[in-house]
């Protein structure tokens, strides 16, 4: 498994799905911004691909850079919004795909303790 960082924005893990299903710890470091955060979750699809690449299950970061003809570094410049357009492009709103995704958000808060003596 590949494991991606995008900084300020993005990362990016490789998993499989199975039975319908997905599951990913991801452990939030204590020091981790307090803010919302978007987790975007993709699939291949029943034809195993994403898009129309031959890239399937764990590679999607593959299918990404090969679809567009680019490399990471090229990435690496873009806004989060315009690193997710190129992961739909290539995937979701691909014409012929039948890739899905899925997107979920979570909040980092602040956990504040008030002892009484």
């Amino acid at each position: 498994m590949q494991k991606y960082s995008f900084e300020h924005y993005y990362l990016f893990y490789s998993g499989f799905v199975a039975g319908n299903s997905f599951e990913k710890d991801i452990r939030i470091p204590e020091d981790a911004d307090i803010g919302n955060y978007v987790v975007d979750v993709l699939s291949p699809g029943t034809d195993g691909v994403y898009g129309t690449t031959t890239h399937g299950e764990g590679e999607l970061m593959d299918a990404v850079l090969d679809e567009h003809g680019i490399g990471v570094g090229d990435l690496e410049a873009k806004s989060r919004d315009e690193f997710l357009k190129i992961i739909e492009d290539a995937t979701v709103n691909k014409s012929g795909s039948d890739d899905v995704m899925v997107t979920l958000s979570f909040s980092v808060a602040l956990v504040s303790q008030q002892l009484s003596f």
